[in-house]
């Protein structure tokens, strides 16, 4: 679906693949979804293509979109459930570092805007 050259079938081993191609120097924008990550869009569209299926029906059973991609936040709104699992393993979350110099504020930090702690990598 991503790369028609490759015989990887398996969605987390064609980012590494890509991500290796390019020897790290890619922004995980330029990746595929992980497989959680796609796992939970799939969630959602098919929560929607339910949806959509009885559009025409006068008073539709809509299910709760809870466990189908979405999740409520503390205020009670609904918020999309982005993955289920951590983002990476602690082991690699420890190694990212940005490169701000001054000290860590949004937007310019790179770990704060992906929603990381600051580590000892970091040049601060």
């Amino acid at each position: 679906m991503y790369v028609a050259s490759t015989n990887t079938t398996r969605v987390n081993e064609l980012r590494h693949q890509l991500f290796c191609a390019r020897r790290g120097e890619i922004k995980s924008s330029q990746l595929p979804p992980c497989e959680d990550c796609l796992f939970m869009h799939v969630l959602r569209a098919n929560y929607q293509a339910a949806i959509w299926r009885r559009c025409l029906q006068c008073q539709p059973y809509v299910p709760s979109p809870k466990g189908c991609g979405w999740t409520t936040d503390d205020d009670g709104k609904l918020a999309i459930e982005w993955m289920q699992g951590s983002a990476a393993p602690d082991a690699v979350l420890q190694l990212l570092s940005c490169k701000y110099r001054r000290s860590c504020k949004l937007p310019d930090c790179t770990c704060l805007a992906n929603s990381l702690k600051c580590t000892d990598m970091c040049k601060l």
